[in-house]
């Protein structure tokens, strides 16, 4: 079972092996007591692990890279069609509805508003 994946950038198409990375934590020494307070940062930095027609493995960030073949055959031909959802008609209550413009209002009516600015 071999997938294929490609890189978006590049064009180049690598064989799959896995995905590697997930949630660590960089722990940053402060300036003041060095490690004794020492501020934890956290990487969520995901990627995929892959190796080239050399059999070379490499890292790929996850968003740089699509699958473009499941054995021997693409995606599109292995799930099913998505059908979207019917549209259902937005039905607001009177109250809701849209005014004209003739039943707005004047914007200006209330100048002594802009005192307390």
């Amino acid at each position: 079972m071999a997938i294929i994946v490609q890189h978006l950038t590049t064009g180049n198409e690598y064989i799959f092996l896995g995905v590697s990375g997930g949630e660590s934590k960089n722990i940053l020494p402060t300036k003041m007591l060095g490690d004794f307070f020492a501020m934890e940062d956290a990487d969520k930095s995901r990627t995929l692990t892959v190796c080239d027609d050399q059999g070379r493995i490499l890292w790929f960030p996850v968003t740089e890279m699509i699958v473009v073949e499941v054995d021997g055959q693409k995606p599109e031909e292995l799930l099913p069609e998505i059908i979207p959802p019917e549209p259902i008609p937005l039905q607001l209550d009177k109250e809701h509805q849209p005014q004209s413009p003739e039943n707005q209002g004047n914007i200006d009516e209330f100048a002594e508003d802009d005192d307390w600015i």
